[in-house]
């Protein structure tokens, strides 16, 4: 799993998320949690998994949103990526390759979300925390 902040000279913080959709959300917060000694009852527990919810609960699958409605529009799953979503190639060919074990590109976008730890935590000047975090989550 892994999460990748989309700029598309938006103002709004929307991500890319690689994440396998057949694992639950709750497995997958049980296991950041464990991993990261962090305690669930605890306030950073709360945090992260508050974050993490906004994150997985609320998202696009990315191809089967090509497949259903773009698939007659664009030569290739990459093309739509790069035509529809302006990513660049280089963009697309990284994510890609964070998609193994049946792992897909799915579109977060976070103006939907029910907190603002997301702000909370991403804009600290000090910690790259979605570095820290992708760290863990990439071992889940």
């Amino acid at each position: 799993m892994y999460i990748y902040e989309y700029e598309n000279n938006s103002f709004e913080r929307k991500f890319i998320v690689v994440r396998n959709p057949n694992k639950k959300t709750n497995y997958i917060i049980y296991r950041f949690l464990k991993v990261s000694l962090l305690e669930r009852n605890k306030y950073a527990g709360k945090l992260f998994s508050s974050f993490l919810h906004d994150f997985l609960d609320e998202y696009e699958d990315l191809e089967h949103l090509y497949e259903k409605f773009h698939l007659n529009e664009y030569d290739s799953y990459r093309d739509y990526l790069y035509k529809y979503w302006l990513m660049d190639y280089e963009e697309i060919d990284y994510l890609l390759t964070k998609c193994i074990n049946g792992q897909k590109l799915c579109f977060v976008d976070m103006r939907d979300a029910p907190s603002n730890n997301i702000n909370n935590l991403l804009d600290h000047e000090e910690v790259d925390f979605l570095l820290r975090i992708n760290n863990v989550l990439e071992g889940i």
